[in-house]
Order: structure tokens, then C-alpha cells, then sequence
């Protein structure tokens, strides 16, 4: 099952209105407490499409674009998965899994530690103080929302939580403009992993962005 300890060293319309009438699950419980894997059977592999844009002023944070392949494989139990990885193409590959036995779905994890990188080179702050902001927004600052997603042309039922963890860091002054970062993720039930999209962005006063990264499943790349 997934932790809140990431990075540790880090069919038709109707069947897709939004859940309201559910009670919003709390974001963490969301996120990183639920069986992910109720949409898909056997062997399978989840592609996922990673894009970060960056300001020129964030030297050390290159923008780019690049693919995460899952190979997921059933476990001992029903609700267990065993997942390997393939964390981006040269030159971008890096080490990441294999997950044994795991309930969640490890993409999450992934991005938030590659998230987390990215934030540390862009801003030279101490990886566990920004750890432990994101951390606590996912646990006492995010919103739940019943909302509609897209899966396959398809309209799908879905939840999306939103936080800005940093918008009243006593530190903000020094994040060169990333307090002002919005985290989005979008999970649905019927999309495999049901990690739908996930989406980490600031902009200036003006409209420019400072940084943004994006996750995004593709059906199509499986």
C-alpha cells in the first residue's frame, strides 16, 4: 500500500455524473489508502505521459517531456499487484521499483518524488522541509471534489483534489514564486490504476508560467 511517506530518501452521461451524492473521501485516504486495481485484470502495462515546463530563470530545472511504463502483474493476494518500472527514456531514465505486492498505484509515489527533485533544484530548499509541506497540505489543506474526467472519449465519473501547501509557508519569500504552486491530482474508479491525470503548476501575476508538471494516463500507449 502506498504512505504518505513518499520520497523518503523518499457510458453515457448519466453513468458519469459527478459523485456528489458520495461523501468526499478525505484526500490522503484518496490518494494513498485505496485498492487501485479493480479495473484491471491479468497482465497489463500503464502508460503514463510526463511534461515539465520550466522558466528559464530555474537554471538548474530543464524543461522536458517523457513517457512512465508500468508492467503490472497479479500478486499473492486479489487486490495485490506486482509492478516494475521503467521511469522515463535516455538520457532521462533513473532507477525507481520494483513494487511486490503493492494495493496502490506506484505512479503516484513516482511523480511526487520526481516533483519533489525538481523542487529542491529549482528552489535549494531542504528536501524534508518541502517534503513534509506537501505532506501536510495532502493531510490538512486539500479540497475533495466530485468532478467528471475524459477516459477514452468517454465521460467517467471522478474526484479531484486540490491543495497549495506553500501559499502560507512562513518561507514563501524565499521560493522565488513557487508558493504560489497548485496541486491537482484527478483519480477515477474506471480508469486502470485510477490515477486519471495529476497536474502541479504556478504562474506569475501575469500569466507566465513559472513551473508545471504534468501526469497524464494513456489508454492508448498500454
Amino acid at each position: 500500500m502506498r504512505s504518505l511517506a513518499f520520497a523518503i530518501g523518499l457510458l453515457g452521461w448519466s453513468a458519469a455524473a459527478p459523485i456528489s451524492a458520495q461523501e468526499a473521501p478525505a484526500a490522503a485516504e484518496l490518494l494513498f489508502e485505496t485498492h487501485d486495481w479493480q479495473a484491471l485484470r491479468g497482465n497489463a502495462a500503464l502508460l503514463y505521459r510526463y511534461e515539465r515546463v520550466s522558466d528559464p530563470s530555474f537554471e538548474q530545472v530543464r524543461s522536458f517531456s517523457d513517457t512512465i511504463r508500468l508492467v503490472v502483474r497479479p500478486g499473492s493476494a486479489v487486490d495485490s499487484r506486482n509492478v516494475q518500472v521503467e521511469m522515463f527514456s535516455s538520457p532521462h531514465r533513473r532507477p525507481a521499483g520494483p513494487f511486490d505486492e503493492v494495493t496502490g498505484n506506484p505512479i503516484l509515489i513516482l511523480f511526487l518524488e520526481q516533483h519533489l527533485q525538481t523542487l529542491v533544484a529549482a528552489v535549494g530548499a531542504n528536501p524534508r522541509y518541502l517534503r513534509n509541506a506537501v505532506r501536510a497540505g495532502l493531510r490538512e489543506k486539500a479540497s475533495v471534489i466530485a468532478t467528471t474526467a475524459t477516459y477514452q472519449g468517454q465521460p467517467v465519473s471522478a474526484w479531484r483534489v486540490e491543495m497549495q501547501p506553500f501559499a502560507q509557508d512562513p518561507h514563501r519569500t524565499r521560493m522565488k514564486g513557487l508558493d504560489a504552486l497548485k496541486y491537482s491530482f484527478v483519480t477515477s474508479e474506471r480508469v486502470p490504476g485510477e490515477i486519471h491525470s495529476i497536474e502541479i503548476k504556478a504562474v506569475t501575476t501575469d500569466g507566465r508560467i513559472l513551473l508545471q508538471e504534468t501526469l497524464s494516463y494513456d489508454p492508448n500507449g498500454s
